[in-house]
């Protein structure tokens, strides 16, 4: 009987050992993508954020969208600014005047942030026959940059 409960007892702290360490290796991994790939998709879902009025006295940012469908599927997506600087070493930090960051959202959903002008998007995000992408712009903090408590931002859609 004594062989029988150390065997069980040996078999449960084998599986345990073993679901917690391929749940740590899970996590590592998501995490590393996420990190190489500036993905947040630990926060899917609509607009969260608050909103950041832009001083009008100040050159005021713009951002337009430019998509160019890539050979191998998806597009490639251009991301142009004008008085807005990408600033990735501020994230999180306090709201500096046009300068940030970007959301890209598909259908109302949040897929990355952007710290530069170029993004893929595969064609596995893509779910319904007619896709909506959008880009806002984001102060440090993560909040949307606004006038007139509208956030900047532009569009582009894609026909599946």
């Amino acid at each position: 009987m004594s062989n029988f409960i150390f065997s069980l007892i040996i078999f449960v702290l084998g599986a345990g050992s073993g679901y917690f360490i391929s749940e740590f290796y899970k996590y590592k991994t998501e995490s590393q993508l996420n990190n190489s790939l500036m993905l947040d998709m630990s926060n899917n879902m609509e607009h969260n954020h608050a909103m950041t009025e832009i001083d009008t006295n100040k050159p005021i940012p713009k951002i337009e969208i430019e998509a160019f469908k890539d050979s191998k599927g998806g597009y490639n997506l251009h991301i142009k600014t004008t008085n807005f600087t990408f600033t990735p070493e501020n994230v999180g930090q306090a709201v500096v005047a046009n300068e940030g960051h970007a959301h890209i959202y598909v259908n109302g959903t949040k897929i990355a942030r952007l710290y530069g002008e170029w993004f893929y998007v595969s064609d596995e995000i893509f779910e319904d026959e007619i896709n909506i992408i959008e880009v806002t712009l984001n102060a440090n903090d993560h909040s949307e940059l606004a006038i007139d408590g509208r956030h900047i931002a532009d569009t582009f859609e894609v026909t599946k």
